[in-house]
């Protein structure tokens, strides 16, 4: 599928009633959600977002956010895990010190340990298993 195909499916979506969409063509898979979920294009976890609702989500986190804030460190999936089986690194109320893994970040299937650069305690996880990450968006709040 063209990215300008998969670019024309989005301003469609968001212009009706639908709130999911997944096509799947070959090995390419697309899934498509809308409302408070960014919608994501995969295998690569390519994200394509309107700027204007990203712009205001980050706006309406920056506002909410107050405490030690735990940041992506680079671009990828957030993972609470090492695997689905297992437990999350850490959870809310969780007391952790400086340098605990509190998360991983998948980029290009290198799977990253995310550190807290802070001790304390988890006050909010601000993303959910599988979401794509950005550069510096927050992830955590530890006071």
């Amino acid at each position: 599928m063209e990215f300008k195909h998969v670019l024309e499916l989005i301003e469609k979506m968001e212009n009706s009633s639908i709130t999911n969409l997944e096509l799947t063509e070959k090995e390419f898979t697309l899934k498509l959600e809308k409302g408070d979920v960014t919608s994501s294009v995969k295998p690569d976890s390519i994200s394509q977002n309107s700027s204007l609702n990203a712009a205001r989500q980050e706006e309406k986190q920056e506002s909410a956010l107050k405490g030690n804030i735990v940041t992506a460190p680079i671009v990828g999936t957030f993972y609470q895990s090492s695997s689905p089986e297992k437990e999350p690194f850490v959870k809310v109320g969780q007391t952790i010190q400086e340098g605990d893994v509190v998360c991983i970040i998948e980029a290009m299937k290198l799977f990253n340990e995310v550190q807290s650069d802070y001790s304390g305690v988890v006050k909010k996880i601000l993303v959910q298993d599988g979401d794509l990450m950005e550069y510096g968006q927050p992830i955590m709040i530890i006071e």
